[in-house]
């Protein structure tokens, strides 16, 4: 017997489908109207199975993806046409059952007979990851991130893009920091839309493609494109953890290389969702580091800044996985070598060696952020972007 939560509200033939399920042995143990109560109702039942009309009211990916995190292939979407089947699949549901055939009840009770899988319980988990044939290079992710006070990630980010963007790469630079974001007004830009959020909404229902990505970026220079952030501290619970990872799997296959801005990780487990599906507050920045190729961690060189990295490393690690792992140590004074030393070395004594890259402090960056300009736009930045064109051979290498 297998216990079904029932949500297809405005199917003419909903009572028939009940009757015939009932009569095979199952029993349907809630009915629900609309995707929020789907919700609540799977938490509740996390054995039960999950028949849903794909036109239920609020259905999305990130609904989906709650749902199925109990339980992989826990869903069974029923549709009435070609549409209906393109809309489950792009939402991620793998058991479709197409109810125009005369069998089709039939086999909706063979597969509600079939248990579940369970889902893998690893953390390092990658959405979006190119497989081993693809390209090395294409599409790769580099997020930028830091321990609490670390300087100029975004500055960081944002160079990193610049320089990759020179040499000819088409490269989107991304703001996920749901905390501070500071991109768009880096870059001079004051409109209050956040491309990230409309990507998240053209992801959720299946329509992110190469035109609706283009419309949600603007375009810096000819090979830089950016993707502002979610400039609203209050909407930052529309960063649905299950949609970024869809965006950032679309920009992986439409751009050469990704930069993300990701903001840093907080020491808390759990803040309020309103969605009561788990959404915590760093979760965009969790979301760009389990996707990323490349991590970038900047820090300061000073005592109070390396300790910082050393207690906050094992948490960007864990999730991070075996992706590629570097520490850059920003606004180093000239000639001080000795921070970089000291900071390789704290790691090594930390269990968490790493390869530890410096940044030296260029007064001619604040000029770039003063008028919102890129770094080629001002030409005192000559030295600086050489110094970040070496930080980024020395990363590639």
């Amino acid at each position: 017997m297998t216990r079904i939560i029932w949500c297809t509200p405005s199917r003419s033939d909903e009572v028939d489908l009940i009757s015939a399920v009932s009569a095979a042995g199952h029993t349907v143990v809630r009915r629900c109207l609309e995707a929020t109560d789907l919700l609540a109702a799977s938490a509740i039942e996390p054995e039960a199975r999950i028949v849903v009309d794909i036109h239920v009211p609020r259905l999305g990916a990130d609904v989906i993806s709650s749902v199925e995190r109990l339980g992989s292939g826990r869903t069974v979407a029923l549709v009435d046409d070609d549409t209906g089947v393109a809309r489950a699949q792009s939402l991620g549901v793998a058991n479709v059952i197409d109810m125009r055939p005369g069998d089709a009840v039939e086999r909706l009770i063979d597969m509600l007979e079939v248990t579940p899988s369970t889902p893998p319980t690893s953390s390092a988990t990658v959405v979006g990851r190119p497989d081993k044939d693809a390209p090395a290079d294409h599409g790769r992710i580099v997020a930028v991130t830091g321990a609490p006070g670390s300087p100029g990630c975004t500055s960081v980010a944002l160079g990193l893009a610049q320089s990759w963007a020179s040499d000819g790469e088409r490269v989107c630079v991304i703001d996920c920091d749901t905390l501070a974001p500071s991109l768009a007004a880096t870059v001079g830009m004051t409109e209050d839309v956040s491309g990230l959020l409309l990507a998240a909404r053209y992801a959720e229902q299946g329509a992110l493609d190469a035109r609706s990505l283009g419309s949600c970026c603007r375009r810096l220079t000819d090979d830089l494109w950016v993707l502002t952030g979610v400039g609203s501290p209050e909407r930052w619970a529309s960063a649905r953890p299950s949609i970024l990872d869809r965006v950032w799997s679309a920009c992986r296959e439409h751009f050469d290389r990704v930069v993300i801005d990701a903001g840093m990780l907080l020491d808390i487990e759990e803040l309020d969702d309103p969605f009561g599906a788990g959404h915590q507050r760093d979760a965009a920045t969790v979301s760009a580091l389990r996707a990323s190729d490349l991590v970038v961690v900047v820090t300061r060189p000073d005592p109070i800044a390396t300790l910082r990295l050393v207690q906050h490393l094992p948490g960007i690690r864990k999730i991070t996985g075996d992706a590629d792992l570097r520490v850059l140590v920003n606004r180093t004074e000239r000639g001080d070598a000795s921070a970089v030393r000291q900071i390789a070395d704290a790691l090594l004594e930390a269990g968490m060696p790493a390869p530890v890259h410096s940044l030296r402090e260029d007064p001619s960056v604040r000029s770039c952020v003063t008028k919102g300009a890129l770094l080629k736009e001002i030409p005192s930045t000559a030295r600086y972007r050489k110094a970040v064109r070496r930080l980024v051979r020395e990363m590639v290498d």
